[in-house]
């Protein structure tokens, strides 16, 4: 279950219960616009500390750029975090899991400047707030 890519059908199932952006924007309307905003994640440990983690952050990233991970309570991790980042996108300037870039909908370039071959596999794109 380690380093895995989920299936469609594994992701979607796992993210049945998450929030959409437009629900999000919804629950956003009526807080203070300048607010901070914080989210929280168990920290894991004995007590099960819940963390208060800031958002510096917001990146849209493809279903295929997230695997299954025992070492994640939620199953799911974000692969690589550009670590293992095979592409580049010439319209964002950034590096890429994946040959189909989720924000601007470019193919990408290989490391040696080839355009990359398409994702056949239905990906539908993933928001991240970091």
């Amino acid at each position: 279950m380690i380093g895995r890519r989920m299936t469609k059908n594994e992701l979607t199932r796992t993210l049945n219960e998450a929030m959409t952006v437009s629900q999000l924007i919804e629950h956003l309307q009526g807080c203070d616009p300048e607010a901070p905003v914080l989210f929280t994640c168990n920290y894991g440990d004995y007590h099960r500390t819940m963390q208060a983690l800031t958002i510096e952050q917001v990146d849209e990233f493809l279903s295929t750029d997230i695997e299954a991970s025992a070492y994640s309570h939620s199953g799911m991790a974000l692969i690589g975090d550009n670590e293992d980042a095979e592409y580049w996108c010439p319209e964002c300037e950034t590096e890429r899991t994946s040959p189909t870039c989720p924000k601007c909908k470019v193919c990408c370039l290989t490391e040696d400047g080839t355009p990359a071959e398409q994702d056949d596999d239905e990906s539908f794109p993933v928001v991240i707030l970091r």
